[in-house]
């Protein structure tokens, strides 16, 4: 699967994203007290410095991140039509 990865320090939409694959996930999710459940990973970044101000900075562990793995595909009229979709299925049913 692939990702894209966000550095806290660097913002996004100044600096750009790395790309990135997910090498890893943890069998077990773990729960967070803000997101819920959450699973761990692994992820291999395909550079590991990135250019802020014309100056090249390494990447260090520990940095924070934000990845966002892309898990499948589907139109965008798919994406607004799904909670209509589910309250039809869901409203033909006995309970």
């Amino acid at each position: 699967m692939t990702a894209e990865i966000k550095i806290h320090t660097f913002p996004f939409t100044k600096y750009g994203i790395i790309d990135g694959e997910v090498t890893s996930v943890s069998n077990d999710a773990t729960v967070d007290e803000q997101r819920g459940l959450i699973y761990g990973m692994r992820l291999k970044m395909k550079q590991s410095t990135i250019m802020v101000e014309g100056k090249e900075i390494k990447l260090m562990p520990g940095m924070a991140v934000t990845a966002e793995v892309q898990t499948g595909k589907r139109r965008i009229i798919e994406f607004f039509m799904a909670p209509l979709l589910r309250y039809r299925q869901e409203s033909i049913r006995e309970r």
